[in-house]
């Protein structure tokens, strides 16, 4: 037989661990960049149903970590603009901290 509240403790003395494993994991993740460093970042863009693959932003184009600043990102213009109601979407995506 289970003591009364033995489980209560076990899922809190679970998740506290669960949840000091996550703040380390992401704390070792975060320590390989220091302020200044390029964030490796990654943009793809969607017209007409279609996408497009995983394209690498370089150097100037990519965030710099602890910096305040705008970054210009160039995205090609798709082929075949029909009108000006026509949607472009962009997605983008970061490497290492969240």
């Amino acid at each position: 037989m289970i003591m009364p509240g033995f489980k209560s403790v076990f899922l809190k003395t679970v998740t506290f661990r669960s949840l000091v494993l996550c703040a380390c994991i992401c704390s070792a993740a975060c320590r390989k960049y220091s302020e200044g460093d390029f964030v490796p970042a990654a943009r793809r863009g969607q017209f007409h149903q279609t996408r497009t693959q995983w394209h690498d932003l370089l150097g100037r184009h990519c965030p710099r970590l602890g910096w305040d600043q705008l970054v210009a990102v160039p995205i090609p213009q798709p082929k075949a603009f029909l009108d000006t109601k026509d949607t472009y979407k962009i997605s983008f995506a970061f490497d290492g901290c969240a």
